[in-house]
């Protein structure tokens, strides 16, 4: 309600009335009862609400947005779509039988306080981290140079958005299992060899078709956004490759170690921006996103082997590092072709390589299973 008010009374317009419709999409957020059904380890739920809500703001993107006079349409869509899928969560935890009475009850609350504590932190100093790059750009290197990245940047939060959306369904499994069990370390061991699986290629690929997808998707005029999308891009296998180590802390009660982690890669993530931007500008801004997820990669995995998690053997990276290489290959050789095929072509290639390196198993009438 604050941010509503300073937005339509203080700020200019249109802006403002883009800020106050946004941050009404807190309150749908807040009362999103996603979390519930993660926790109960009902993702389905979890999922196809969110996939409804999405859906509807970008029917309404779709059906409203026509040009620039429009933008205030776009957070609009973004709370319609936010509130559907809140609505969606609880009336199916009301169907299960939950009664979800509206109270402040302290005795439930007051031990998760701490715990919360750090995450929140956490989460703020993840958000700076996200966005110090855009600021120092914009003061140092222009407008211009934040378009640039961010049309880089929004090719790559697409696929971390699936990267938090596999770990946050993680964290109920790991969390269930007996603290330190072979079933534990089985899950956690497997969960790193998938998510290597499916992040390696995406980097590699990306990478090289880094210019013909960013002119595919944004446009001739957008070609200085290409080199900042192949070095961001290998962000995802790193966020993913953190992300399982995160998890199994949170699932030992170690959400201290997660704030750690966050706190030194954000002030890391600081100085690199101050030392690389001025110089070297989008490509600076990328290269220290990516160095900063490289050291909070490297913190998770040590705090997470000092709760006694081993490293993943390199083996478990072997059919699927072997594959993206063979992928690589294909892609090189047919890079005159128009990317429309070489995407499909890619993920083809490297699908039937980890098949025939015996990293993925079909059976007929089942989904495909990672044998990585």
């Amino acid at each position: 309600l604050a941010t509503v008010a300073v937005g339509l009374l203080l700020l200019p317009q249109p802006d403002g009335a883009v800020l106050a419709i946004a941050a009404l999409g807190l309150a749908a957020v807040g009362g999103g009862a996603r979390w519930v059904h993660i926790g109960f380890d009902r993702s389905r739920y979890a999922a196809l609400g969110t996939i409804l809500g999405q859906t509807l703001a970008a029917g309404l993107l779709i059906a409203l947005v026509r040009g620039p006079g429009d933008v205030a349409r776009v957070p609009t869509a973004q709370l319609a779509g936010d509130s559907l899928a809140a609505i969606l969560f609880m009336y199916w935890l009301s169907r299960r039988g939950a009664r979800l009475p509206v109270r402040i009850d302290p005795a439930v609350i007051r031990p998760l306080l701490p715990r919360a504590r750090s995450l929140v932190l956490s989460a703020i100093l993840g958000l700076m981290i996200y966005n110090a790059d855009f600021i120092f750009l914009r003061v140092l290197s222009g407008a211009r140079a934040v378009g640039y990245y961010n049309a880089a940047y929004t090719l790559v939060t697409f696929f971390l958005n699936i990267g938090i959306a596999y770990s946050l369904s993680l964290l109920p499994s790991l969390t269930r299992l007996t603290a330190g069990g072979d079933e534990q370390h089985r899950l956690y061991h497997n969960a790193m060899a998938h998510v290597f699986a499916a992040g390696w290629p995406i980097a590699l690929g990306g990478s090289l078709l880094a210019s013909q997808i960013v002119g595919l998707l944004f446009g001739g005029g957008y070609a200085r956004a290409a080199v900042p999308f192949a070095i961001l891009i290998w962000c995802i296998p790193l966020n993913l490759l953190r992300d399982v180590p995160l998890m199994a802390l949170m699932a030992r009660g170690r959400e201290h170690r997660v704030l750690q982690v966050t706190a030194w890669a954000a002030g890391l993530n600081l100085v690199l921006n101050i030392l690389l931007i001025p110089r070297y500008a989008t490509a600076g801004a990328a290269w220290a996103s990516v160095i900063t997820e490289t050291i909070r990669m490297i913190l998770a995995h040590t705090y997470a082997r000092a709760e006694g998690y081993r490293l993943t053997a390199v083996g478990r990276f072997a059919r699927a590092g072997g594959a993206g290489l063979g992928m690589v290959l294909v892609l090189w050789l047919a890079r005159a072709w128009p990317v429309l095929a070489l995407v499909p072509l890619g993920g083809m290639v490297y699908v039937l390589a980890l098949w025939g390196l015996g990293g993925i198993r079909f059976r007929r009438g089942q989904i495909p299973a990672l044998t990585v």
